[in-house]
């Protein structure tokens, strides 16, 4: 929870019950209202969307977007691992209660992003990935696992994306390369890794479609990108949760195969077919029947 005190930038000032109201909502769902605009909060309180607005310069911003950024920078002040385990420590009383604490907390931040992720979005996106002739995604540190996810999923429907792997080429050399015709999907959450945030500025200043999947509209990534897929991730642990950004990723790449369709299927079809030849993955042992066994049975019938 955010502290009330930390949204006044001029200092203690009166406010009427609606504000107070929409003050208390801000400091309890930070992580949320992030996401949100003015007018989805006012829905959420039953307010005229005014009153969200107005407050904004009574706090001492400039706008409603204004205060949303005030409110990640705090958010992202408390986001180093220790301050995080310290948290999970201090509010878990067993380690019993750390599978259905975090579980639950995973569940909150899938049904979120669910419910706020602008679904106008999520189509253009599945579109823009389906007919990218140069595809290129990056994810670095933690969030190289959902890069990874993504990168295996468009092979298996034909398509032929560019993993983006730090450490074993130059990376710098492949970003200079980006041009009108590329798609760079870039993945970063907070505390932002510098070089992706630097990657996708790099690309979009190159004329290369730039798709982010990062926490919010707010996110570094949001000003370099033409597309913000947000997804929520606080959980209390010392790591992200990517329950949510790996469900949008599922998404993203089903809705690809779903309008791709027979073209999907034959693809899956014949992978299928390759990984049994090449025995890919286990099955159980077929064992032969003995030829007694087998007279035996004959006699039965």
């Amino acid at each position: 929870m955010i502290s009330p005190e930390a949204l006044f930038q001029k200092g203690p000032t009166s406010l009427t019950l609606s504000q107070k109201k929409v003050v208390d909502y801000l400091c309890t769902h930070a992580d949320e209202v992030i996401f949100m605009t003015a007018a989805q909060v006012a829905r959420r309180l039953g307010i005229s969307d005014s009153t969200v607005v107005r407050l904004a310069p009574v706090l001492g911003f400039d706008s409603f977007r204004e205060m949303k950024n005030h409110l990640r920078n705090q958010l992202v002040e408390r986001l180093d691992t220790v301050s995080r385990i310290e948290r999970t420590i201090g509010t878990i009383t067993s380690v019993e209660d750390v599978l259905s604490s975090i579980m639950q907390a995973d569940l909150n931040n899938v049904a979120r992003t669910a419910e706020l992720l602008p679904k106008e979005t999520f189509v253009a996106v599945v579109k823009v990935l389906r007919d990218a002739r140069e595809l290129h995604i990056l994810g670095l540190r933690s969030a190289h696992s959902l890069a990874h996810f993504l990168a295996i999923s468009m092979a298996f429907l034909r398509h032929t994306p560019h993993l983006m792997v730090p450490g074993s080429h130059d990376l710098w050399g492949e970003i200079s390369l980006l041009g009108p015709e590329s798609v760079l999907f870039a993945i970063s959450f907070p505390r932002y890794t510098r070089l992706t945030v630097e990657a996708a500025q790099a690309a979009h200043e190159a004329g290369a479609t730039v798709i982010s999947l990062t926490d919010s509209v707010l996110s570094p990534l949001a000003a370099c990108s033409d597309y913000i897929l947000p997804a929520f991730y606080r959980i209390d642990s010392f790591i992200e949760s990517y329950a949510a950004a790996f469900s949008v990723l599922n998404a993203v790449v089903t809705g690809i195969a779903f309008l791709d369709g027979a073209r999907t299927s034959e693809r899956l079809k014949g992978m299928e077919a390759l990984w049994k030849e090449k025995g890919v993955y286990w099955e159980p042992e077929q064992k032969s029947v003995p030829s007694w066994a087998r007279a035996e049975r004959g006699q039965e019938k």
